[in-house]
């Protein structure tokens, strides 16, 4: 459930981000759900595997999303650059978020969906421009 999950999250995002335009809310939003899933649903022992396994399966379902137009108006380079940003940002957002909420406080559960948008935004001002085609 994990691995279908994370693939098929982003092609859901997809629309609902050409409809309402908050990619980073949105995207933040269902790993902070997995992060709730994994919690409640997942042994204690697998929760870090679990975690670091759905997020990262995500950014890569995202970026074969890409995987098109990096190839028409990139190049290969951009693909690899992606993968080896993308993925480890997305697995850094969401092991955020499965910490802070662990905690079982509102308080943390707030900091840690905040801390992983303020980290996306970071990412994607930052060095995601970079990486575009």
């Amino acid at each position: 459930l994990v691995v279908i999950s994370a693939l098929c999250a982003p092609l859901v995002l997809v629309f609902l981000v050409h409809f309402t335009g908050y990619s980073i809310l949105l995207e933040e939003a269902v790993k902070l759900l997995a992060v709730i899933f994994t919690l409640a649903k997942v042994p204690a022992r697998q929760r870090l595997a679990a975690a670091i396994t759905f997020s990262a399966l995500f950014g890569l379902s995202e970026t074969m999303l890409y995987l098109n137009q990096l190839i028409q108006h990139g190049n290969m380079m951009s693909l690899l650059l992606r993968c080896v940003a993308t993925i480890p940002m997305h697995v850094v957002t969401m092991l955020v978020m499965l910490f802070a909420v662990r905690k079982r406080h509102i308080a943390w559960f707030l900091f840690g969906f905040a801390a992983a948008v303020a980290i996306h935004l970071a990412f994607n001002h930052g060095l995601a421009p970079l990486l575009s085609p």
